[in-house]
């Protein structure tokens, strides 16, 4: 089954966020290239999980993450609309991008695509096509954030939420078998039995669970951080200006 994203927009969150997030879409969507960006992380969970017939709790809306093949997917005009205050060009023409809309105030995380999904779903909003990395795809991602309590680092213990509700409405097979494929030899070959380690790590650790643990007080300078003749820099302090919070 599928339903367009207004239909989800309107059933997956609150009243005053829907109408922030359908305007935020209308402006954003000119911007990316449809067949080279997919929309990851929160907002796909949230799709998946409202088309499955699952309750899920209105979470406040404030960021989009999606996934670009290279930065040519996003279109340099994006500057006209949105403040860039993150641009870290990488190898092989694609960048990790995150701007803000000073009119919502939602921020976007543009990653590479790494890992890149094995199916992305083509769903309608106001009839232009928007790609969603299908909920297998979402789960592994979200089980190997999880996984980063293994090497020691802090993750949001909502990330743990998030995979136990996938793992409710995945092909537990195919996710299964997508994760064997690809060959994370670090962690265990069982794609539950990773979950259940991070779990049992984070449960042996629970230093390492804090919500927003990316969250900076103040204006900071990024040593990655690069401007050049396709994306400008706005500085920080104006972005913080914008956000009316901390980042």
């Amino acid at each position: 089954m599928s339903l367009a994203l207004e239909q989800v927009i309107n059933q997956a969150f609150s009243k005053e966020d829907a109408g922030k997030v359908e305007r935020f879409l209308d402006k954003l969507l000119p911007y990316l290239d449809p067949q080279n960006t997919s929309v990851v992380g929160g907002f796909a969970i949230r799709y998946h999980l409202t088309i499955a017939g699952k309750d899920l709790s209105l979470r406040s809306f404030n960021d989009l993450d999606l996934i670009a093949r290279s930065t040519k997917a996003v279109d340099a005009k994006i500057q006209e609309g949105f403040l860039v205050y993150h641009y870290h060009p990488l190898a092989e023409g694609s960048s990790y991008l995150a701007l803000v809309d000073p009119d919502t105030r939602i921020k976007i995380d543009i990653f590479p695509y790494d890992p890149a999904p094995d199916k992305v779903d083509f769903v309608d909003f106001k009839g232009k096509p928007v790609a969603l990395v299908s909920p297998e795809d979402q789960l592994i991602k979200t089980v190997l954030d999880t996984l980063k309590v293994k090497s020691g680092l802090v993750v949001d213990p909502k990330q743990f939420k998030d995979a136990e509700m996938l793992f409710e409405i995945v092909d537990k097979v195919k996710a299964a078998e997508w994760w064997r494929v690809r060959g994370y030899s670090q962690y265990p070959q069982d794609l539950q039995e990773a979950f259940y380690l991070a779990k049992q790590i984070s449960r042996e650790n629970p230093q390492l669970l804090k919500e927003n643990p990316f969250k900076r007080p103040q204006p900071y300078n990024c040593s990655e951080c690069r401007s050049d003749n396709m994306f400008k820099l706005t500085p920080m302090e104006q972005v913080y200006r914008v956000l009316g919070y901390v980042e």
